[in-house]
C-alpha cells in the first residue's frame, strides 16, 4: 500500500477508537491526532496497522498514544529475522564431479546441495521414485 492509502486506514481506524472510547474532538482537532498518528504509523504495513488497531480496541482500557499503537503495530508486523541470505555459487559435485548450483551459508560456509546434486538427495529421490513404481503396478483395490 501507499502512504496515502496507510494514511487513509489510520484516518478511519482512529475514528473508530474515537467513537469505542468516546472521545470527542472539532474537525480541526481531529486533523491534528490524525497528522499525529500518521506521522508515527504510514511506514507500518497494512496488515500491520490494522493488527495493531484491533490489539488496541481489544486490550486498551483507554484511548492509546501514537506511541502505544506503534508497539501494538510492531508486534504485528511480519519479522524479517527468519529471511536467512545464501550466496549463490558453483561448485563441484564429489560424486559426479560435474559444477552443479549450490548455495554457501555466509556464516558456517558450508556448501548446500540441491536434492539432485548430493548423495544422501539422489539416494531420496531413487527410493521415492521406487515407491511411486510400486504403487503405480498396484492393482485397483489390491491391499499392501
Amino acid at each position: 500500500m501507499d502512504k496515502e492509502a496507510n494514511r487513509s486506514l489510520i484516518s478511519v481506524r482512529i475514528q473508530m477508537l474515537m467513537a469505542l472510547f468516546g472521545k470527542k474532538v472539532s474537525d480541526e482537532g481531529f486533523e491534528s491526532v490524525k497528522r499525529v498518528y500518521c506521522d508515527a504509523l504510514e511506514g507500518f504495513a497494512s496488515e500491520a496497522i490494522m493488527g495493531g488497531f484491533r490489539k488496541a480496541e481489544q486490550s486498551c482500557e483507554r484511548f492509546p498514544t501514537p506511541k502505544a499503537i506503534r508497539e501494538l503495530c510492531s508486534e504485528c508486523s511480519v519479522s524479517t529475522l527468519w529471511r536467512y541470505t545464501y550466496n549463490s555459487s558453483k561448485a563441484i559435485d564429489p560424486e559426479t564431479k560435474q559444477t552443479v548450483p549450490v548455495k554457501i551459508d555466509p556464516e558456517t560456509r558450508e556448501i548446500l546441495y540441491k536434492a539432485t546434486d548430493c548423495p544422501e538427495g539422489r539416494a531420496f529421490l531413487a527410493r521415492l521414485r521406487e515407491l511411486g513404481k510400486k504403487q503405480k503396478s498396484r492393482e485397483p483395490g489390491e491391499e499392501g
